[in-house]
């Protein structure tokens, strides 16, 4: 996924949250955003927001994560190329 992307993405996330902060997911999108972008300590405060306002997501944050430190993966082999 292209950075431009994911800064759009980032930046929908905060509108989302702006509108609407009982947004539970937009939390966590956003986190996983984040962790991507390796501001992890924003990311852990938008996690537990967002499993604050959705417990039940927890199954759904943790496959998420793995998807994201994938991500991380590849794009740190792609790099070292």
């Amino acid at each position: 996924m292209k950075q431009g992307h994911l800064e759009l993405a980032l930046k929908d996330f905060d509108t989302a949250i702006e509108l609407d902060p009982g947004i539970g997911e937009a939390y966590i999108n956003r986190a996983l955003i984040l962790i991507l972008f390796g501001r992890e300590t924003e990311a852990v405060r938008d996690l537990t927001k967002g499993m604050k306002l959705k417990p039940e997501a927890k199954a759904d944050i943790e496959k998420r994560a793995e998807l994201a430190k994938r991500l991380i993966r590849d794009g740190a082999a792609v790099a070292k190329q």
